[in-house]
């Protein structure tokens, strides 16, 4: 790590004990300087609030937990802060011996727990680092219990937020179908409203093409349930390297910081170091933060960051000697980059303006971004730093003022070192730090031992002004009769959509995200003057807009978007629509589920999950999947095939000559069939899979899809007539097409791919074939209610059938050991 020090943070486990009480209050004399050993009263900041300094890791009896407290988050305000800790007596019932997170209401001194589930039962699993929104209301955590939210078998640490409110537990690290985590996540922060979530994860399936086997950064929209990848480049590319530690997102969204080790994700990244990168989820640009001023990468690695809720400034910690002149300390500093202006300064420096002596570490950044609190163990910092530990600092970036927040209230510093959460340690106007520490000092009665948390007041922020006192009412006088003004005229926006591209041989369903749609809104692409007006188009939400276009012969080129509200409100697209020669569907597949297939007694069902999707520039109709289980598996879909209405010129298709499942030989075939992919678009199927008792170990889950318009269909009772009849067989002459097509219709439901069917059926021999023939003769022709088993005769037949779903056919296995 490019010779960086990082602070060892082990924790002695403390006894029950009665250790802390009271709040103390003193008044900060700002300005002491020792000269020559005499102590000279330098200016007293007059406007400077008094200092306060109390415990937030108690009960609401202000009764101290009996063990380790850290990692703590607070509100806006300074109101509310959440922490995890050892301790069983915070709330009463705390009997699951785990760490857990608690929120303290300084305020009203109530604390509760929040790593609980929706009907408030206890977490079977350690929940450790947290982050409250600035109203306090959402919290967001990392949890390796399972019993938090339904279906959490994936036995991995997952992010969950917990709605205060309405005492509701959701998952977060999913994705967008819902899918879970198939590795662990880390180090939740969210929005200022609580919709958007960032965290880092090692799951390589929470979003399409994760291959690079990397730690990722993710935001998942829990108003939408989208989830997507934000550490890739401005192309989309996935980084060649981790992205570490905790990512910081903007107040609105918008905007994510991260740290990754990543060396593709801009041009020009040489420094063979991790670095900080900021990516705009609008526009899909990453740019690196960790430069200088004058845009040089920086020269060491770069930690630790945390951003301003407007999304204008972004701090970090970085072993850097380049990012500003006469940086000479040899030390790791903090430094805020204004993105702005692209200036980058160094805030861990004394009010003097002297560099630290030590290194400096973790920071958080105030609203406005000017105030920033880290902890540091130089010692020249600020007068009478003798304890040789970390302690906590708040630096003003307006005055150039620095204060040590980690102390009694008496001035005296801590005993032992002291910490600060990365982006979680400031409130929102500055006013409070919070911290935790393994000092006995800072306030009386302290014996416990442990790490408790605590809630400084920073005196360089100051109070806010009291509001204005109301204006006085009106003198009445006469008013005409009111009017109803006419409503205004809405204002949709449209923020992005996909897909970006279609092919003018087909049809392109866009979705769009934007703002303030309208139901009933219409939608065209304009471009290289003509009209695409959209078919029938859905209002999913006033945020959400979907429509179909035929670009079937349309010039190749770029579009403009435009939707249009029925009030008159028009939104244009700020990216182009492009429409290129010719394309075709891609289709791609997924399978994820528990690969540990236990067999109980009952049996009981364990959730899969199918992905279909397709990365071509034209939608694909008729797409026929394949899920191959072993023998006796039983299979309940969980989702409900409702697919929008097919443009003109597509074959509609009979969902009713398709049978639920198919047994050959030792498998069992489950016929599914997606009438609709759209060029873009990820479909997640869910279903339900319960093993037979004969199940063996080591079964394969196979999924084969194809996306291989249009279907070859056949009529059975002319086909097997043509084929089956007596004077056909006696003779001989047998078509192998129309005899395996008509085989493996009445087998599977359709047929596709007549070339490949026409060359594999040659590869037998004539007496197979004659063979299955009569076998399939004696089958009655019908709609099938349940299980067909086939005759050993035409398993072949079958088998030749599904392989020639394509040309190409995009597979994806699943081995899961049944236990």
């Amino acid at each position: 790590m490019g010779g960086s020090v990082r602070v060892s943070r082990s924790r002695a486990i403390a006894s029950p004990t009665r250790c802390k009480g009271k709040i103390l209050w003193r008044l900060l004399l700002v300005g002491l300087v020792v000269l020559f050993g005499v102590i000279i009263l330098g200016r007293v900041l007059a406007q400077n609030p008094v200092f306060t300094i109390d415990c937030a890791s108690v009960n609401s009896s202000n009764s101290p937990g009996n063990s380790d407290s850290g990692y703590p988050s607070v509100s806006g305000d300074g109101r509310y802060v959440s922490f995890f800790s050892y301790a069983s007596d915070l709330v009463s019932n705390d009997t699951n011996g785990r760490s857990d997170i608690f929120v303290r209401d300084r305020q009203t001194g109530q604390t509760s727990r929040i790593s609980v589930d929706s009907s408030g039962n206890q977490a079977n699993g350690d929940s450790i680092y947290s982050s409250i929104t600035p109203d306090g209301r959402f919290v967001a955590f990392e949890s390796s219990a399972s019993n938090l939210v339904l279906g959490d078998t994936n036995g991995k640490q997952d992010i969950l937020v917990h709605d205060r409110q309405t005492g509701q537990t959701t998952r977060v690290s999913v994705s967008s179908g819902g899918v879970q985590g198939n590795n662990s996540s880390e180090f939740p922060s969210m929005s200022s409203d609580g919709r958007f979530v960032v965290f880092a994860s090692w799951a390589s399936n929470l979003v399409p093409l994760d291959t690079n086997a990397k730690k990722d950064t993710f935001v998942h929209d829990r108003q939408t349930g989208q989830t997507s990848r934000v550490s890739v480049d401005s192309g989309g590319v996935e980084g060649n390297n981790n992205s570490y530690y905790a990512s910081a997102i903007s107040g609105d969204g918008n905007f994510v910081a991260f740290v990754s080790a990543a060396s593709n994700l801009v041009a020009g990244d040489t420094n063979a170091v991790q670095d900080v990168f900021l990516h705009d989820r609008q526009t899909g640009q990453t740019s690196r933060v960790s430069v200088s001023t004058g845009g040089i990468q920086a020269g060491g690695e770069s930690y630790d960051i945390a951003f301003s809720n407007d999304g204008r400034y972004v701090t970090f910690s970085s072993m850097a000697a380049n990012l500003v002149p006469a940086d000479t300390n040899g030390k790791q500093d903090v430094f805020v980059r204004d993105l702005q202006t692209a200036q980058t300064t160094r805030v861990s420096l004394s009010s003097d303006g002297i560099e630290g002596n030590g290194h400096s570490y973790a920071m958080s950044i105030s609203d406005d971004g000017r105030h920033v609190a880290f902890y540091s163990v130089a010692t020249n910092l600020v007068p009478g730093d003798t304890n040789n530990w970390n302690d906590v600092f708040a630096f003003d970036r307006q005055t150039g003022q620095l204060v040590r927040a980690s102390t009694s209230s008496s001035g005296v510093e801590g005993t032992r070192q002291s910490l600060v959460t990365t982006g979680k340690a400031i409130s929102g106007d500055g006013r409070f730090v919070v911290f935790e520490s393994f000092a006995s000092n800072l306030i009386p009665g302290d014996v416990n031992g442990g790490w408790d948390v605590f809630a400084a007041r920073n005196v360089l922020a100051p109070d806010p002004p009291p509001p204005p006192p109301p204006p006085p009412p009106p003198s009445p006088s006469p008013s005409p009769s009111p009017t109803s003004p006419p409503p205004p005229i809405s204002s949709p926006s449209i923020l992005r959509f996909s897909p970006t591209t279609g092919g003018n041989s087909g049809t392109a369903l866009l979705a769009v995200r934007g703002a303030d749609f309208q139901t009933g809104a219409t939608a065209k692409l304009v471009g290289n003057g003509v009209e695409i007006p959209a078919g029938a188009a859905t209002t999913i939400s006033s945020y959400n807009f979907s429509a179909y276009f035929d670009l079937t012969g349309k010039e190749a080129g770029s579009y403009k978007l435009v939707v249009t509200n029925p009030d008159g409100g028009q939104a244009v697209s700020p990216p182009d629509f492009v429409i290129v020669q010719g394309g075709k569907p891609q289709i791609w597949v997924d399978f994820v589920g528990p690969v540990k297939f236990r067999q109980p007694n009952p049996p009981r069902p364990f959730q899969y999950t199918i992905i279909v999707g397709n990365r071509g520039n034209s939608d694909a109709y008729g797409v026929p999947v394949w899920m191959i289980l072993p023998k006796g598996t039983i299979f309940s879909p969980l989702y409900q095939a409702e697919p929008p209405s097919q443009p003109e010129g597509v074959e509609p298709i009979d969902f009713s000559s398709i049978p639920a499942t198919v047994e050959v030989e030792d498998k069992l075939i489950v016929p599914l069939f997606l009438p609709i992919v759209p060029s873009g678009a990820v479909i997640a199927l869910p279903c339900f899979l319960n093993a037979s008792e004969s199940t063996m170990i080591g079964q394969k889950f196979d999924i084969i899809v194809t996306a291989k318009p249009p279907l070859v269909t056949f009529s059975d009772a002319g086909a097997l007539g043509r084929c089956c009849g007596e004077k056909t067989l006696k003779d001989g002459k047998i078509d192998e097409l129309e005899c395996g097509g008509a085989i493996a219709n009445l087998a599977l439901g359709f047929v596709p791919g007549r070339d490949c069917l026409r060359e594999m059926l040659k590869t037998l021999d004539k007496l197979t074939l004659k063979a299955a023939l009569v076998e399939i003769g004696r089958i009655q022709k019908g709609k099938m209610p349940g299980p067909m088993t086939l005759p050993s005769t035409l398993v072949s037949v079958v088998k030749l059938a599904a392989v020639c779903a394509g040309d190409v056919i995009p597979q994806a296995k699943l081995i899961a050991t049944v236990t």
